[in-house]
């Protein structure tokens, strides 16, 4: 990849079909930081007769329902390629996560109910990510608009929250204020501002089925899907890739789902986790103009190292964690690696796929590498309770951190794009080049 001379910042214009595909970030990640990420995990806390446990249960509840959506994203992937329908499957997967929700806290009595119904919110939260990332295929032609379209998303991905979160107050919150008249009404508006600003994706984000007919029953359809995993198998740098990512997962996906649970079972009060959490949001949106600025001097491959090298800090800082100051610092350092995250992640997935087959790479790579946001937990989980401390998980993740950053750092993307483009069905476009040097993705 031939990158541009360094040149001053400035903030990309998009298409409007770029800023409706970006505004579902907006839309999505705003309703679930309010319920899954932010309200679900204090409220499971407080069914436990034992709350010091939480985080060792928490983590076993996310890791399971990690497997189960690692095992459906594939098989979903692969029926929105076939069918053509990619958004109705997103739209789905968004109402399952939401319905997850209430159920929660319509029957979530106890903490075994309540479990069941955060298995739902997080199996719809996994194929909504799967599905959605899939798309910035359909709206970008080159990698470097994947880039800047991935930033543009990651930012307004975090300003949704923070306006939603505030707008309700999460900053003052008291653990006493979280009663059935105040959490319906959450929910509820949570889920009128899904529904509300991600209309402009399913009213303008052109999607069409491509890749010749659509197979022919499930047979035919799981047939398509080993096609699938041996053409992934054929290009050597994705499997290294996925085995990285699966490594870096298993850290990953544990930190961000456990930070909020493991600060409240050390006893830091309700409204300093909320406050971090609403700072963690407005400073993100920061963090991802940033990200993105670097984009102009960094490669994708870099940004992702440096965002690793982060989150591996990230784990010694909740290994060492006591007081509401350090949760501030391990939320600065969360909101830092998950925005690079989220902008690079998307990009470099990109680069690796074949562009017929983007729902069902992105699945099973979404499979692959949630495979580790299911160790990572339960391992985490493990160690807590053999040690009956659940800081000492966090050991185990720092190590899994390095070595997912040691092995991501001998893949060779250039040699990975070239097999994965000579994968794709031949495009009317794909010998034009773009001002950055880059041979056009097929438009869609």
């Amino acid at each position: 990849l031939k990158r541009q001379p360094a040149m001053p910042f400035a903030w990309p214009e998009m298409s409007r079909v770029t800023f409706a595909w970006a505004l579902y970030d907006f839309a999505y990640w705003a309703a679930a930081s309010v319920t899954l990420q932010t309200l679900i995990p204090v409220l499971f806390r407080h069914k436990l007769l034992d709350p010091s446990h939480a985080p060792i249960i928490w983590g076993y509840v996310v890791g399971f329902s990690t497997l189960v959506g690692a095992i459906l994203a594939p098989v979903v992937g692969a029926l929105s390629d076939s069918t053509g329908h990619r958004k109705l499957f997103l739209f789905a997967a968004g109402v399952i996560s939401t319905v997850g929700g209430w159920g929660y806290l319509a029957m979530g009595h106890d903490w075994e109910d309540a479990a069941i119904f955060v298995a739902i919110a997080l199996v719809g939260n996994m194929q909504v990510v799967s599905l959605y990332n899939s798309l910035l295929a359909f709206v970008t032609s080159t990698d470097h608009e994947a880039t800047q379209a991935s930033g543009w998303a990651t930012a307004l991905g975090n300003l949704g929250p923070a306006i939603l979160l505030s707008a309700l107050g999460f900053w003052d919150l008291e653990l006493g204020d979280l009663n059935p008249q105040f959490l319906w009404p959450t929910f509820i508006i949570a889920a009128v501002w899904w529904a509300v600003f991600s209309l402009p994706l399913f009213l303008w984000v052109p999607v069409k089925k491509e890749g010749g007919p659509a197979p022919r029953g499930l047979s035919m359809m799981f047939s398509d899907m080993v096609l699938t995993f041996r053409e992934m198998l054929q290009n050597s740098h994705l499997c290294k890739f996925v085995v990285a990512m699966f490594i870096f997962n298993d850290a990953a996906a544990a930190m961000f789902q456990l930070a909020l649970i493991f600060g409240a079972s050390i006893g830091i009060d309700t409204k300093n986790l909320f406050a971090a959490v609403v700072m963690n949001r407005c400073l993100s949106i920061f963090m991802a103009i940033g990200w993105s600025f670097l984009t102009h001097y960094l490669s994708p491959r870099i940004g992702f190292m440096i965002v690793m090298v982060i989150l591996t800090a990230g784990t010694l800082v909740a290994f060492f964690m006591s007081t509401a100051v350090e949760f501030w610092i391990l939320q600065v350092i969360l909101g830092a690696a998950g925005t690079g995250s989220f902008i690079f992640a998307r990009v470099l997935l990109l680069q690796l796929t074949p562009s017929h087959k983007t729902g069902q790479f992105f699945g099973f790579l979404a499979s692959i590498g949630s495979m580790g946001g299911f160790f990572g937990p339960v391992l985490y989980s493990s160690v807590g309770s053999l040690t009956g401390a659940p800081r000492d998980g966090f050991v185990l993740l720092a190590f899994f951190a390095l070595g997912g950053l040691l092995l991501f750092g001998t893949v060779d993307f250039e040699l990975g794009k070239q097999a994965a483009h000579s994968q794709s069905i031949p495009d009317a476009d794909d010998e034009t080049t773009d001002p950055h040097n880059e041979p056009h993705r097929p438009a869609y």
